[in-house]
């Protein structure tokens, strides 16, 4: 009898352990149930076969004319800096030309590029030497100027005061003091005038001379450029007859001179137009990645935000195939990567628009993946990702699609890069809270709010936080508590009112509506008091927004309401 008690025990035992196990399972299960069940891997970028590297370089070149940078004088750092990475850019494909045999007269067109590129640093640096010089030269002859005028009022002054100055007898009388009064006044004028007649005289001078020197550095270079695109053009066109190549596009083509028509559509803003006239350049260089590429932006302005999902994964399924047409050396990765950061940003703007925003469970259908997969092939292309922004976006992607764990290892991996980022945080919070990870996901979401996530409402209706929010309800609750005091500081004839945010996150959209109540009456502002945003632990005062009459802080009474985006007290 005991040997089957014992054996009853330890069967239930059993059991219960078996219970346990098959309810963590089911959980996991479905856990994961809308999980993709295939592993989803980088695209492989196959090359046209039909792609040639020679022409494909053409249309480097062109582009690179096309895209030239602008170099704003006053703030040259940006646009130099530009000028640095095109420069960059433009010797590895000179340096790769020439570890190749490609055709000999590709290799001077883009060494004539890397001329252009340093005639234009060149031309920077020289219209900032002369604009240095010039305020150089308009200082000192501004010194000059005072001077000259001050020597000329002088005797200017002496010779007013001689005119005006009565006869004297010996003695000092009122009329000469008059006459000494009234010609230091007008010597002073007169000295002025001078000076302002002599610095602006010298500052036109100078001026002349300054617009003189700066058409000169520009008129040398302009011609320069001329002579190197004229040249180029007649290469270009060389190199497509003699390989048989359809034309080269808008820079070398002069069937496709039209500028002028895209600036016009450009200023009008006739994104059809515009669409068109890439349509019309995609058939006249069918190889062309950067035209193709072009268009298909056109197409996705024209399309706007409330395109079809299914017409949005085509459009980056488009820019996935214009990688094709890059030729496959390493060298070119750089704009693989462009694409594929296109088609991934389109895929997952597709993806979270279909997603229930507040719940990773939500039914994964077919086209879902391709946003993980465009990021894995971004991440591929570049897998140092300096800034951490395709692992962010592979992340997201990743939870979308409950690949919640290599969603956590994604998004841990660029955990200090994104330490500030309210966005990252919430996200963990989220995906800690889906996974039953309680005290993980509170400390998240602490981290969100802290760095300035507001949206409260959210949070309190996140179904991936259901778990946190009943296993921690009184933490919870005093986290998303809304808190403030207000207090009044007496002027003389106006009063001042400061809020402070007590709160554990930002405050925003805020309208403050203060009454005070004493002897003589109720006060309270003309209309609520305004502010856009107010972060934990800070203050903002609003003041002469009130005017208490015999206000006094022991006898004044102060009620006031409050609404913010965050709820209403």
């Amino acid at each position: 009898m005991k040997m089957m008690i014992m054996s009853l025990i330890g069967l239930s035992y059993l059991m219960v352990c078996l219970g346990l196990f098959s309810s963590e399972s089911v959980e996991r299960t479905t856990f994961h149930k809308n999980a993709p069940t295939t592993p989803l891997l980088a695209l492989d970028l196959k090359t046209d076969p039909s792609v040639d590297e020679q022409q494909f370089l053409l249309a480097v070149l062109e582009r690179a004319y096309q895209n030239w940078p602008t170099v704003d004088i006053k703030n040259p750092d940006v646009g130099m800096e530009r000028l640095r990475e095109l420069r960059q850019f433009m010797q590895t494909y000179e340096s790769h030309i020439g570890a190749h045999k490609f055709d000999p007269e590709l290799q001077p067109v883009f060494r004539e590029c890397l001329d252009l590129i340093d005639a234009n640093a060149v031309l920077v640096e020289n219209v900032a030497a002369i604009d240095a010089a010039s305020y150089e030269a308009l200082k000192n002859g501004a010194w000059k100027s005072l001077g000259n005028g001050a020597a000329a009022g002088v005797p200017l002054a002496l010779a007013y005061r001689a005119y005006n100055a009565p006869q004297s007898d010996g003695f000092n009388n009122g009329g000469d003091h008059n006459g000494e009064v009234s010609g230091a006044l007008v010597g002073a004028v007169l000295a002025v005038g001078a000076v302002l007649w002599d610095a602006w005289d010298t500052g036109s001078k100078l001026d002349k001379e300054k617009k003189t020197q700066l058409e000169g550095v520009q008129r040398e270079f302009n011609s320069k450029r001329d002579d190197i695109l004229q040249r180029t053009r007649t290469s270009a066109n060389q190199l497509a007859e003699r390989h048989s190549w359809p034309s080269t596009g808008l820079a070398f083509s002069p069937q496709m001179q039209d500028e002028d028509q895209w600036k016009k559509l450009s200023k009008e803003n006739n994104l059809a137009g515009q669409l068109q006239y890439y349509r019309d350049r995609a058939q006249v260089s069918p190889m062309n990645p950067f035209v193709k590429a072009q268009m298909i932006r056109q197409e996705v302005k024209l399309d706007g935000a409330d395109v079809d999902a299914t017409v949005q994964l085509q459009r980056a399924a488009e820019f996935a195939d214009v990688a094709k047409l890059i030729p496959s050396q390493a060298v070119y990765d750089t704009y693989r990567l462009s694409l594929m950061r296109q088609a991934g940003e389109l895929a997952l703007a597709t993806l979270t628009k279909r997603q229930e925003k507040n719940a990773f469970n939500s039914p994964i259908v077919p086209g879902d993946e391709m946003a993980v997969i465009y990021w894995k092939t971004a991440l591929k292309l570049e897998p140092t990702d300096p800034n951490g922004d395709i692992r962010w976006n592979l992340g997201v992607a990743l939870s979308c699609v409950n690949l919640v764990e290599e969603a956590h290892t994604t998004l841990n991996s660029i955990a200090a890069m994104r330490a500030n980022d309210p966005g990252y945080h919430y996200l963990l919070a989220r995906l800690n809270g889906y996974q039953g990870r309680t005290t993980d996901a509170f400390e998240s979401l602490q981290k969100a709010l802290g760095n300035g996530f507001s949206n409260v409402a959210e949070v309190r209706k996140c179904s991936d936080l259901d778990k946190m929010r009943s296993d921690l309800p009184d933490q919870t609750e005093k986290l998303l508590a809304l808190k403030y005091h207000w207090d009044i500081s007496y002027g003389i004839f106006n009063d001042d009112i400061t809020l402070t945010n007590d709160s554990a996150f930002t405050l925003t959209d805020i309208v403050l509506v203060p009454e005070v109540t004493n002897p003589n009456g109720k006060y309270k502002p003309s209309e609520g008091l305004k502010l856009d945003k107010l972060e934990p632990g800070k203050s903002h005062k609003w003041t002469n927004c009130i005017s208490i009459t015999g206000g006094k802080p022991e006898i004044d009474t102060k009620r006031a309401n409050i609404e913010c985006a965050q709820g209403k007290l």
